[in-house]
């Protein structure tokens, strides 16, 4: 058996060049590979971080889709525990979103409802790779 350690990015290209979510939107969900092979399994732990000018009553809303299932849309999966709220800070926060038993492929949504856009938004992953 080998293990390996990596980082993955979900959402951005960085933790300071992340992409903007404007109020009322939800980031477009690109697949990314996580493993590189299919008889491979993993765990990941999420991150995000994001620059907001957050307001009261606002949430910035997290979907972790760690796996998915052939035919199907990864939102059609999706237990209740991979989403996640938080109510948004003026500033900038990084907050880990859990750690999540992955498939080879996985994806994140965040929707913005903060009354503001959300900048340098960033989603990332700490992979553990076991073959």
């Amino acid at each position: 058996m080998a293990v390996a350690l990596s980082a993955k990015v979900l959402l951005g290209t960085d933790e300071t060049t992340g992409v903007t979510i404007t109020d009322g939107s939800t980031s477009a969900e690109a697949e990314v590979d996580m493993l590189g092979d299919d008889i491979s399994m993993g765990y990941a732990n999420f991150y995000i971080k994001y620059t907001g000018t957050g307001v009261v009553a606002s949430s910035l809303v997290v979907k972790i889709i760690p796996r998915r299932i052939s035919g199907q849309s990864y939102l059609d999966q999706l237990p209740a525990a991979n989403i996640k709220t938080y109510t948004p800070i003026s500033g900038t926060e990084k907050i880990f979103l859990g750690t999540f038993i992955i498939g080879r492929f996985a994806s994140v949504a965040v929707r913005n409802t903060s009354g503001a856009s959300m900048t340098n938004v960033f989603v990332a992953a700490e992979v553990l790779k076991m073959t």
